[in-house]
């Protein structure tokens, strides 16, 4: 008589892990909510009823999602967006702390005030009052300039006929009266150059 022994089978069973994300929100009056966001898996688990010997298949799926979580709004104050992350069955638990910030009010742009407008008028007016003058002072220099030439021509030729009524004409006569002019004329141009080289300074 020969006696068969044969292996039980393997006992199945199912192995689950849970990948856990928790979000702790501090409100502004001190207390505290919390968010859990859990993705599990599982897979099925083999083991060997005669050595203990325990193996495992496939996980049900190879990544799942946290999603992407906003504190509840409260008026006057903001807080901080967590994002959604892809996990799997690898990923280690997570927890977050968010807490709200006073919303700061956008910043009133200032105008510059009456004051300060008078005073920069102010200082515009005297600039171009300032260079009135200047033109002003200018023009009378040259004006200056040109009748002291002309009253000097004037002489000159009243010289040049005195002595013509009394000496006989001469070629001298006329280039005295050149040199004389030439020498009212050099005047005028000194007294306008004085003029520009006191622009120049200034």
């Amino acid at each position: 008589m020969t006696v068969k022994y044969t292996k039980n089978p393997l006992v199945e069973t199912t192995d689950t892990k849970t990948v856990t994300r928790t979000i702790i929100v501090e409100n502004p009056d001190g207390s505290e909510n919390k968010v859990v966001q859990t993705v599990t898996f599982t897979r099925p688990q083999y083991t060997d009823p005669v050595n203990g010997e325990v193996t495992y298949g496939e996980w049900d799926k190879s990544s799942g999602n946290w999603n992407k979580y906003n504190a509840p709004e409260i008026p006057g104050y903001t807080s901080n967006e967590v994002p959604g992350e892809t996990v799997t069955p690898d990923t280690a638990d997570q927890t977050i702390r968010i807490t709200y910030s006073n919303q700061q009010e956008p910043e009133t742009p200032t105008t510059p005030s009456q004051h300060e407008d008078n005073k920069e008028s102010g200082k515009v007016s005297a600039v171009k009052q300032q260079v009135s003058t200047t033109k002003t002072s200018e023009i009378n220099t040259v004006n200056t300039a040109q009748k002291m030439v002309r009253k000097q021509v004037s002489r000159t030729r009243n010289q040049v006929n005195k002595n013509n009524d009394h000496t006989l004409p001469q070629t001298g006569t006329h280039k005295d009266m050149l040199a004389i002019v030439s020498g009212a004329l050099a005047v005028g141009i000194g007294l306008l150059g004085l003029s520009l080289d006191r622009k120049k300074k200034k």
